[in-house]
């Protein structure tokens, strides 16, 4: 026995979710919100915390967490960014997006959607590491990269816990700025260009030199820097794979095969980081015991630094 019900009445539409600039102001309003629920919840920990102990956030974790969340969303709200702001591409006498080819470019849609992009690009793109990163590094770390007190270094920690003592005020923001520049590379200059293949091999051979001259990053293992060693290796596949894929775009002689060998390799790469990560949390838990005995110098370094 089989029952059709046909409710007109219940059928919904959500035509608004399909549209470019809609789901652009979603992507926007994600971390925006996240960071307001946090700072709210520490406003009301406050007032309740007058009534019961112990119950307040410290402000501390809610600056710690809302870094975390602009550096994790900080390329792709700019690559969406610069795709919003891209001019039109004119043809047979229609105006259009090159990411959004259906979209009229004379429209309200369109409007709205380059309103939004200039307002993320003056307040995220440029703001965030421009005037946020920069403004704390510069007023909380000092020349040696050392936090200007013990619980400074709590909370601006995910800012430069990556990277060595010396490097800490400066690296951050180049390696940002290697974020910024390969979304430049891949969202506003054409894949059909020789520029982008360019762009993005300058970048990357620059980022390798940089990493292998400097070795900024922190190291956890006394037998081998496996951060600096991961970010090269990486940095190298993704090369070869944009390189690849270039040629493969451009000459008809290569075929499939080339795909699935670049495929092969960022799976090879991804598996060998995340082996080596559980083997470095691994050796770190280990060795957690022993850590007891360097922390009265590392309070007794921050008390020696001037505010």
């Amino acid at each position: 026995m089989a029952f059709n019900f046909a409710i007109p009445e219940l059928t919904c539409s959500f035509s608004y979710a399909n549209r470019p600039e809609v789901s652009f102001a979603v992507i926007l309003l994600l971390p925006t919100t996240g960071i307001f629920l946090i700072w709210l919840l520490h406003g009301l920990s406050r007032i309740i915390s007058s009534c019961r102990q112990n119950l307040i956030i410290p402000s501390s974790s809610c600056k710690r967490l809302s870094i975390k969340i602009l550096l994790f969303v900080y390329f792709p709200i700019t690559a969406k960014t610069l795709q919003a702001v891209l001019p039109c591409e004119h043809r047979d006498g229609l105006s259009y997006l090159k990411v959004t080819p259906w979209l009229d470019c004379n429209g309200t849609s369109y409007t709205w959607l380059v309103a939004l992009g200039y307002v993320s690009l003056v307040v995220f793109v440029i703001g965030v590491p421009f005037f946020v990163f920069v403004s704390l590094l510069c007023k909380y770390v000092d020349h040696h990269g050392q936090a200007v007190s013990e619980e400074t270094n709590i909370w601006l920690k995910p800012l430069y816990n990556d990277f060595k003592t010396p490097y800490r005020r400066y690296f951050p923001l180049v390696f940002l700025g290697r974020r910024l520049l390969l979304a430049v590379f891949l969202t506003v200059v054409p894949t059909t260009s020789s520029y982008q293949v360019m762009g993005i091999t300058v970048l990357l051979v620059i980022s390798i030199a940089i990493t292998l001259i400097f070795r900024p990053f922190e190291q956890y293992s006394e037998r081998f820097e496996f951060e600096t060693l991961a970010d090269v290796i990486v940095s190298v596949v993704l090369l070869l794979s944009f390189v690849g894929l270039a040629l493969l775009r451009v000459s008809p002689k290569f075929d499939n095969s080339l795909v699935w060998l670049i495929i092969s390799m960022n799976c090879v790469v991804v598996l060998s980081c995340v082996v080596g990560m559980l083997v470095l949390f691994a050796v770190n838990l280990c060795k957690s015991p022993g850590n007891d005995n360097v922390q009265p110098e590392n309070v007794q370094q921050y008390e020696q630094i001037p505010d």
